[in-house]
């Protein structure tokens, strides 16, 4: 999915370059939800998540910071995190599959004519 037919086009960070990445992408979903569940056990022994686990959450993906907030000066999940997530991370997947599916169709009207 390369950007050959869209040089101007901006797209979201996490943009899917390859079928290949899209399938990683949808994959991907299934961590997200893997490492939220891990830091809801955190907080559920703690009543927070370490600040070890806010950072490992933002380096894996900075999107997480729409998943936090701070309740009583403790970092926490919101209650709707794994759909914040699940929303951001299927928008670029969206995104990235719209880009792709244009610069299919341009492939094929390029060798039609």
């Amino acid at each position: 999915m390369s950007s050959q037919y869209f040089p101007d086009m901006e797209l979201p960070s996490g943009y899917i370059k390859s079928w290949s990445e899209l399938k990683e992408a949808f994959e991907s979903v299934s961590s997200i939800f893997d490492q939220l569940a891990d830091a809801r056990t955190e907080m559920a022994s703690s009543g927070q998540l370490s600040i070890e686990t806010t950072l490992d959450l933002l380096s894996t993906n900075a999107d997480y910071i729409n998943a936090l907030e701070i309740e009583n000066e403790r970092i926490v999940l919101k209650t709707d995190a794994e759909e914040i997530m699940n929303r951001v991370r299927l928008q670029t997947i969206a995104v990235s599959l719209q880009a792709q599916i244009q610069e299919d169709n341009l492939r094929v009207a390029q060798l039609k004519s």
